[in-house]
């Protein structure tokens, strides 16, 4: 298999080869100049030449030494099958990480609710998404969430997992605590967090699941089912929290154990905007920073070895939340 480019105008070259397993392939793809090129894989099957549609990447000059980042990108409440879902969609590059915060496939989360809420538009990231159950994905017991993410998203018995990028590591927790067991002090969950918080230190840490313990919506509010875990996840050091549910964007400031702003607390984001109607805001919850409901969008993270960087985007091409932190 044949890795091609060309800048506008070229014609191809080919970049690099590799062999191939099982239809697989990985390649460190690198550019010598800044701009515009476009890719595309070539391989010879079964006596023809196969070509890839061509995709756009985007080279950018960065020191030689640099230090690593990466680029991911979170939302919940994806699941509708029409409306401004393809458009967020849209605003995610392909071949982008996803962390895909619950509410995946409306209204009951069955696989024939994957197949027309979710592929359509949010499928062209399945292979990289990171996803955590919705309650829509419990209405139906689960089975279409665990079918479409298969090993990705954990087992049935056992839905949550961690997972690590560059020097980040993300805890995916389940927040459907009437189906997993509980998520308090005694339940199988909390005491997998504790082990992992336990047995992999890390310089950065973030935890996703569905259901925010703290919002300042009208339609949903608070929910405490997941304190327990947050305070644990808080003591440990964890420096951010992403959750959907509540169908807005809020951005906190740091909050420690109690739930008060605190220095040394986890900043958390709810991006309930992925798609789905948009709610009200009640009063302003205690460390709330940022409220907004005036469009649909997701939020991008930009990670460093020990900071991050976020913003939302909105699908009317605004940013309208942006900043930074460094890691505790």
């Amino acid at each position: 298999m044949a890795l091609e480019s060309r800048a506008r105008g070229d014609g191809w070259r080919t970049v690099t080869t590799t062999a191939t397993a099982r239809r697989k392939a990985l390649v460190l793809l690198t550019g010598e100049e800044v701009g515009r090129w476009r890719y595309r894989l070539s391989a010879r099957y079964r006596g023809r030449t196969v070509v890839t549609p061509a995709r756009n990447v985007d080279v950018v000059s960065r020191q030689e030494g640099s230090d690593w980042s990466e680029t991911k990108y979170a939302v919940g409440d994806i699941g509708e099958c029409g409306g401004p879902v393809a458009a967020t969609a849209g605003l995610i590059p392909l071949g982008a990480g996803l962390l895909a915060l619950g509410d995946i496939a409306y209204p009951k989360g069955r696989l024939k609710d994957f197949a027309r809420c979710y592929l359509p538009h949010y499928g062209r990231l399945l292979d990289t998404t990171k996803p955590v159950p919705g309650n829509h994905e419990y209405f139906s017991g689960g089975a279409g969430y665990f079918a479409t993410f298969g090993n990705a998203a954990g087992t049935r018995g056992k839905p949550w997992y961690a997972w690590e990028s560059g020097p980040w590591r993300f805890l995916m927790l389940d927040s459907n605590c009437g189906f997993v067991g509980g998520c308090g002090k005694e339940s199988r969950q909390f005491a997998w967090v504790k082990r992992q918080l336990r047995d992999n230190p890390r310089q950065c840490v973030a935890a996703a699941w569905h259901h925010p313990v703290t919002s300042s919506g009208s339609r949903h509010g608070n929910d405490p089912a997941m304190k327990r875990p947050l305070r644990l996840l808080v003591r440990a050091g964890a420096d951010l929290i992403l959750n959907g549910h509540e169908h807005s964007y809020e951005r906190f400031a740091r909050l420690g154990v109690a739930g008060r702003p605190s220095p040394s607390g986890a900043r958390a984001f709810v991006v309930g905007t992925g798609g789905a109607n948009l709610y009200e805001f009640a009063d302003p919850r205690q460390g709330s920073e940022v409220r907004y409901n005036g469009s649909h969008g997701v939020l991008r993270l930009e990670l460093e070895p020990d900071s991050y960087e976020w913003e939302f985007l909105a699908v009317d091409g605004t940013s309208v939340d942006s900043g930074s932190d460094t890691c505790n």
